[in-house]
């Protein structure tokens, strides 16, 4: 009887899903670029710098599409899309 807004929300996805997901933490995981990346300041985050084609990175974490990554003395995230990896990824 009173007008409002519904909200359709899928089930693997909840309105406090985003605050109670964090990135997972890797011990294992090497990963190879495939092409030029965005090192970035967080998952879709500004761009630091470039990191080259053919670049071999530790990953020390994973959140969903990105992996968290050192190059040059910075530290940042890179899509999972143009990588190639070794070992425990996941």
């Amino acid at each position: 009887d009173r007008e409002g807004l519904l909200m359709l929300v899928p089930p693997s996805k909840t309105l406090n899903a985003a605050a109670d997901e964090s990135p997972s933490q890797l011990a294992e995981c090497v990963v190879f670029t495939r092409d030029v990346l965005n090192l970035r300041t967080s998952p879709d985050g500004g761009a630091i710098r470039l990191i080259p084609a053919h670049t071999s990175l530790r990953a020390s974490a994973r959140d969903e599409d990105w992996f968290q990554v050192s190059y040059d003395g910075k530290t940042g995230w890179i899509s999972a899309n143009y990588v190639d990896t070794s070992g425990t990824c996941a």
